[in-house]
């Protein structure tokens, strides 16, 4: 009879220790399916687009920049933030209203009015955000050093400030600059020129109707 007893205990014994495992099993499997639907993917392989810019639309006085941000759209479907890897640009239609930095999608405004802004990369350009300037407007700009004389192949850099009715804003890297001869000497949108041969170039920061000159001498 106890022979007996302790096979029933063992049978019992082994038929919970087998529900046990099975119940175990079907909650691991339970918790790996769910992590995997809820798993974010943050890396992007896929091929851009399209662009949105946020907010789009946007309000600010003159000579006060507003943080506009570019999102890039993927074939993947995923996004990301693309705000420092696209060129942002003030419609030519409306560019005396705003200017903007080229590289980081900064907006000042230079006279009352609403300007239209894109950011784009390649072949995708983004829709068009809306950024109004309520009050104020440009009155005078500045740039520095007035004159300067590099070598071929050097580099000089210049400054820009922007003077509105009520404050002055550095625009050194927003989207003003030019030279009269690009043969002499070329500029970027940070303000950097780069002599590319003998002669004299006049590099200009320009915004709207307002500009301040500078003469390069290249010997």
């Amino acid at each position: 009879m106890k022979k007996l007893v302790n096979v029933f205990e063992l049978a019992f014994a082994l038929l919970v220790m087998s529900l046990l495992v099975a119940c175990g099993e079907g909650k691991n499997g339970e918790g790996a399916e769910g992590g995997g639907a809820t798993t974010t993917t943050t890396a992007t392989t896929g091929v851009l687009s399209s662009i949105t810019i946020s907010p789009a639309t946007a309000s600010a006085v003159a000579c006060v920049p507003t943080q506009l941000v570019a999102t890039g759209y993927y074939s993947d479907g995923t996004s990301k933030n693309i705000t420092t890897s696209v060129f942002w640009q003030i419609d030519s239609t409306t560019s005396s209203i705003a200017i903007a930095n080229a590289a980081s999608g900064l907006i000042a405004g230079i006279n009352p009015g609403t300007a239209k802004v894109s950011a784009w990369t390649g072949s995708i350009t983004s829709s068009q955000a809306a950024f109004t300037v309520s009050s104020g407007a440009l009155t005078g700009m500045t740039i520095s050093p007035a004159s300067a004389t590099i070598a071929k192949a050097a580099t000089q850099t210049y400054t820009a400030s922007a003077t509105c009715s009520n404050t002055t804003l550095d625009v050194s890297a927003y989207n003003i600059w030019s030279s009269s001869s690009t043969s002499v000497a070329t500029v970027g949108n940070s303000g950097l020129a780069t002599a590319v041969a003998s002669g004299s170039s006049v590099i200009s920061a320009t915004a709207g109707t307002v500009t301040a000159s500078s003469t390069l001498t290249v010997p």
